[in-house]
């Protein structure tokens, strides 16, 4: 395979071991797309489509794809639930940009020094995750992968009303999006850091939630363990929306 071509999705479609969090702090955007590679992956392959090949300088050619972005709303805050957490919500946006990249110019150009935020451009064969994240990168600027929410990243790649909530609805997890962040200084996870909630299950009288880390490491919590590191839950309020048509 040239320098220059490189297979755009996984033979068998995008999954979280396509996803290394590496150098920048976006850990929100990567947990998010674990999250909807592992819930929604057609929902992700419909938000990418190939064009034609780019010419290179040299002569030779260049996969090119775009990558459809939205421009989501701001948070906004909504009554607080029964337990007293408190609620965001982003509502559905009719603005939205499909984003061209290149993989030799976006993905492996100068301005990214040769190297992508992802490891997949090097470690594994593919290069859709690196072509969202610079994607999201060229649209809202240099500082959005400076940290953020997962609330603002499962608006921008599915624009459907999303939640942000701390209550218990990890069960949802096995049929839907979910996300978590963490408390600046927890006891058993990274501080300040997201993951992609895999699944819920009851072991022995205890819940336990499989946690998938963007650096990498799939991790099985009993959930009274982890329940003080959670500062917030994030899933999607029609959480059907996603289902194949």
């Amino acid at each position: 395979m040239g320098r220059f071509h490189r297979a755009l999705w996984p033979i068998d479609g995008p999954t979280c071991k396509d996803i290394k969090q590496t150098s920048v702090p976006d850990c929100f955007l990567a947990a998010t797309l674990c999250v909807l590679a592992d819930r929604a992956p057609h929902w992700l392959q419909s938000a990418v489509r190939k064009v034609d090949p780019e010419d290179a300088d040299d002569g030779s050619t260049v996969d090119t794809a775009e990558f459809n972005i939205f421009k989501y709303r701001e948070p906004e805050a909504i009554e607080r639930s029964s337990t007293g957490a408190n609620q965001m919500m982003i509502d559905q946006t009719s603005d939205h940009v499909w984003t061209r990249m290149n993989y030799a110019d976006d993905i492996m150009g100068e301005e990214t020094d040769g190297k992508a935020t992802y490891e997949s451009t090097d470690m594994i064969p593919t290069w859709w995750v690196p072509g969202f994240q610079n994607a999201a990168q060229k649209m809202f600027g240099d500082d959005f992968l400076q940290g953020g929410y997962t609330l603002e990243a499962l608006a921008m790649l599915t624009n459907r009303i999303t939640i942000d909530i701390s209550d218990d609805i990890f069960k949802k997890a096995s049929y839907t999006p979910v996300t978590l962040g963490t408390v600046d200084d927890p006891g058993k996870l990274v501080g300040n850091h997201a993951y992609a909630v895999l699944s819920a299950q009851m072991d022995d009288d205890d819940e336990t939630v499989t946690l998938h880390n963007p650096w990498g490491k799939t991790d099985t919590y009993k959930l009274k363990d982890i329940f003080n590191d959670i500062a917030h839950v994030t899933h999607l309020k029609n959480w059907d929306i996603l289902k194949p048509a």
